[in-house]
């Protein structure tokens, strides 16, 4: 057997695959495609010792891969090694009595739910879609829809994460404390994580109840009907993106309330239907005035209408919400997202400057979704040291580089603004920020570093997102 043979087939068995000669890699952007220097396909503990081993003994950075959603830079970095965790997706416990499930870091909220169902359980905290996995979940610290809840950290129990020298820590909020809030919102930067144990909740009958309600009015609405109300399981609130009159003033609040009973026998998780047809509409809006128009109409009069929604939903089925038609692959333009934090005070001052500047950089606006944040400073890189409303932004941009510097200009502007109305940005997004920017938003980035230098002297694990902000 030649040598070249055999370290063939060794690196197939190891799960290292490095099928051409050059390898590359890139996030749901499409923004960020970078050339690496192997993808490991990770299905056993083995497959991770074995990557890191490789990644030492030849001198290349270590990032890991979920499902690909972070958008600046966090799955890639030049001539890495890449540990892509979407097969590692065990469920290795679930415990009805404690509420509890323990599962790989590869498995996706999706599949979380399908195991839950049957229990009359479902999850407390996640992103608004569940297409997500835990382990990315946890790396950037995601934030659902339950204004009862603040972001993951808050529902993780305990977590075991493999460091760069193949040693294996359990950590949680009383064990390991500085490397626990340090892992939660670490993107990735620690080791890798293996395994966590997520609570879990009551899968409670909701139903639905949507206001009109104009930007000025929001945050009183959910000071009234929203926060520290119980029986309010979910919420959001949208704005519309229609030019005119109306652009980012017009708007509604959904609560999804408890009717505090749960089903009498398995109710059937919904799948997502219709999904060439909504791809198709929202296709249309991206591109055209009328068709944006006609989207808002049909959130305002079928999706959303207002008035007490006469149809109940179980907790489970309304975290499902249709996702997948919004697959976007076209060669000249992407879609992003961007996230804001700015207190309810000055959510008004917030979006006033919003509307200034998207027209400014020329910015296809195509959904604005608003969430109510809970304060909680319990991890390092933490987004919501305040009480906050969430902006999310979605946007349509151009790939060529005048569309790049528009958008960056953009969020830059935006970050400015919501830093000096006390507010915040989100990480896992475009790194449209200036290194000062990221580093004032989130003064705690020192202690972010002193954590990684105990855990990671050798700088292992590094990413592009890194490089950008830390190095």
């Amino acid at each position: 057997m030649t040598e070249k043979l055999f370290i063939i087939l060794f690196t197939m068995i190891s799960g290292i695959v490095s099928l051409a000669n050059e390898l590359t890699l890139d996030d749901v952007s499409r923004l960020n495609q970078t050339k690496v220097n192997r993808i490991i396909r990770v299905q056993k503990t083995s497959d991770i010792h074995a990557g890191i081993a490789y990644a030492i003994k030849h001198k290349h950075k270590l990032t890991i891969a979920g499902k690909r959603h972070s958008q600046g830079g966090h799955i890639v970095y030049k001539d890495g090694v890449v540990l892509d965790m979407s097969s590692f997706d065990q469920v290795l416990s679930i415990d009805p009595q404690k509420r509890a499930i323990t599962v790989q870091s590869g498995i996706s909220w999706a599949q979380i739910q399908e195991v839950v169902n049957p229990y009359q359980l479902a999850v407390k905290v996640m992103q608004s879609s569940n297409i997500f996995s835990i382990g990315g979940s946890i790396s950037v610290n995601a934030h659902g829809r339950d204004p009862r809840y603040g972001p993951l950290v808050e529902t993780i129990n305990q977590m075991d994460i493999m460091l760069f020298d193949g040693n294996i820590k359990t950590i949680s909020q009383n064990k390991n404390t500085d490397l626990f809030q340090a892992v939660i919102g670490g993107y990735g930067l620690f080791g890798v994580i293996l395994e966590a144990e997520i609570q879990l909740t009551t899968n409670e009958i909701l139903q639905k109840v949507t206001d009109s309600v104009s930007y000025t009015e929001y945050p009183n609405h959910l000071r009234q009907k929203v926060i520290r109300k119980t029986a309010v399981h979910l919420h959001y609130g949208r704005l519309s993106i229609v030019p005119g009159d109306g652009f980012l003033r017009e708007g509604y609040a959904t609560r999804y309330i408890s009717t505090g009973g749960v089903p009498d026998r398995e109710i059937k998780l919904v799948q997502e239907k219709w999904i060439k047809r909504n791809r198709y509409f929202f296709g249309i809006s991206r591109k055209y005035e009328w068709g944006k128009k006609f989207r808002w109409k049909i959130q305002n009069t079928f999706l959303d209408p207002d008035g007490r929604s006469k149809k109940s939903i179980t907790r489970n089925n309304a975290m499902r919400p249709q996702i997948e038609f919004l697959d976007y692959f076209s060669e000249k333009d992407t879609d992003i997202l961007q996230e804001y934090f700015v207190p309810l005070d000055q959510f008004q001052k917030f979006i006033d400057h919003l509307r200034q500047v998207i027209n400014q950089y020329e910015i296809n606006l195509l959904n604005i979704t608003l969430r109510y944040m809970p304060q909680n400073r319990d991890i390092v890189l933490s987004y919501s040291s305040e009480e906050t409303i969430a902006v999310v932004l979605y946007a349509n941009i151009g790939r060529d580089q005048n569309s790049l510097d528009l958008a960056q200009g953009l969020t830059q502007s935006l970050i400015d603004k919501s830093i000096n109305l006390g507010g915040t940005y989100y990480l896992p997004y475009q790194g449209f920020a200036t290194k000062k920017q990221m580093q004032t938003a989130y003064p705690n980035f020192r202690k972010f570093q002193l954590i990684k230098q105990k855990y990671d002297p050798q700088e292992v694990f590094v990413n592009k997102f890194y490089k950008q902000y830390w190095k």
